[in-house]
């Protein structure tokens, strides 16, 4: 029809379209029988439009010009080429353990919007059973006490112990639990897990729980507190200490021994992922 009013004639069209002239005149006629008006009035040299059908192909082409756009879209986001992934990360430490995979996302889909999002872990859960949150990255101890979410291990976690270059326990050669029991910590927010796990190292050890003098999730921030205190905070890493950290800090090792550590991701059960958050999760799992 659109072919049609554009070239003036059902000889001209057909050629465009490489159809037989009868083939396109019998599917016009069709389209006229069920709408139940002409579109064209049949000249003899061409065709030119009705009333019907100056109504009726303007709004035809905005119709294919929508669904060729929807089409266009709908490939561009199969090919990766643009989307949108929400990313939650709790607590906010943990933060760091995105810097290696969402730089290489970014550098492999240039064109998907990726937003990542800090906070409480509860609040962080909620995100991705809601929808507001496509991914959570978090403890595998934390995530595993939703049924609400599916939970996949990112990587193993190893723990250790900072303290000021210059504190009392850099005297002890082995320091054990008690000796860490005597100074202040600095502990993330309640619902973190380790915080559950180093409480009940202490009272398996028959110290009282690990109650916080501090309570923080920003690193930044947990490190200013122990180079001005005696406190002493339990650190999380992919890897051994880094010498960074061993520059800064005096490194107590082999003390809190946390099992069951690990860095995971979850999402929502009920709640397909998006390509663009698939592809996320893949460069995670990478």
């Amino acid at each position: 029809m659109i072919g049609v009013a554009r070239a003036g004639s059902f000889t001209s069209a057909a050629n465009h379209l490489a159809i037989s002239q009868s083939a396109l005149t019998k599917s016009v006629a069709d389209v006229e029988r069920l709408l139940g008006t002409a579109i064209f009035d049949r000249l003899p040299r061409g065709v030119t439009l009705t009333d019907a059908g100056r109504v009726f192909i303007p709004r035809a082409e905005r119709i294919v010009a929508d669904t060729q756009e929807l089409f266009a879209g709908l490939d561009a986001l199969s090919r990766l080429e643009t989307g949108h992934v929400d990313v939650g990360v709790a607590p906010a430490g943990f933060a760091a353990f995105l810097e290696v995979p969402l730089a290489r996302f970014a550098h492999q889909h240039r064109g998907i919007q990726v937003h990542v999002r800090e906070g409480v872990e509860e609040d962080m859960a909620r995100g991705v059973i809601s929808g507001e949150l496509d991914l959570l990255l978090g403890s595998r101890l934390f995530l595993d006490q939703w049924t609400q979410l599916i939970v996949v291990s990112v990587a193993p976690l190893k723990n250790f112990l900072i303290a000021r270059p210059d504190h009392p326990l850099r005297q002890i050669e082995r320091p054990e639990l008690s000796d860490i029991a005597a100074y202040p910590l600095v502990l993330p927010s309640t619902g973190f897990a380790m915080q559950v796990l180093i409480d009940e190292l202490f009272r398996a050890g028959g110290l009282v729980g690990a109650t916080p003098q501090y309570v923080c999730n920003h690193f930044a921030s947990v490190c200013n507190l122990v180079r001005a205190t005696d406190a002493i905070s339990p650190v999380v890493s992919l890897s051994e200490p880094a010498a960074a950290l061993g520059a800064e800090f005096h490194i107590i090792e082999g003390v809190l021994e946390l099992d069951g550590l690990e860095l995971a991701v979850g999402w929502s059960v009920g709640r397909q992922l998006n390509a663009a958050a698939e592809a996320f999760l893949d460069s995670l799992l990478a």
